[in-house]
């Protein structure tokens, strides 16, 4: 933290502090579900074996699916992008012929411009003037394009 302090000092410390306890939070909630259930199991293998088991994949499923989107709007960290942004994403899905489902905006002034699983494009909102959004194509389209 006093590295990025350093780094970005325009930085109030309130809102670097928000950063890395929403940075913290994404990065190991998926562990604390599978320490939880490392916890949790039963000695023996019955049936809450099973529902522990079938919880944690189902979690796992929901985390990889969306769930890192729906947290990540619920603690403010994703917010919907500008318009002009939305319009430039279209126009560039339009002509590379790539579908996406949304344009979001992080509000972290450490992001650049990155793509998330599920096809959602994302740039910062410290700077998103200059941003060009990168849009991930679907599963079965080549992955080898470049905006």
């Amino acid at each position: 933290m006093p590295l990025d302090h350093e780094v970005f000092p325009r930085i109030s410390f309130h809102e670097l502090l928000r950063q890395v306890i929403i940075g913290l939070v994404l990065r190991f909630l998926i562990w604390f579900v599978f320490f939880g259930a490392v916890v949790c199991m039963p000695d023996r293998f019955n049936l809450l074996a099973f529902g522990i088991g079938g919880l944690v994949i189902a979690l796992s499923v929901f985390w990889s699916r969306g769930g890192l989107l729906w947290l990540g709007e619920k603690l403010g960290l994703f917010q919907p992008a500008l318009e002009r942004l939305q319009k430039i994403a279209a126009d560039t899905s339009i002509k590379m012929n790539v579908p996406f489902r949304e344009v979001l905006l992080v509000r972290s002034p450490m992001a650049q411009a990155f793509a998330l699983p599920g096809a959602v494009n994302c740039c910062s909102l410290s700077d998103c003037s200059s941003c060009v959004p990168m849009m991930k194509s679907p599963p079965f389209a080549p992955t080898n394009w470049r905006i």
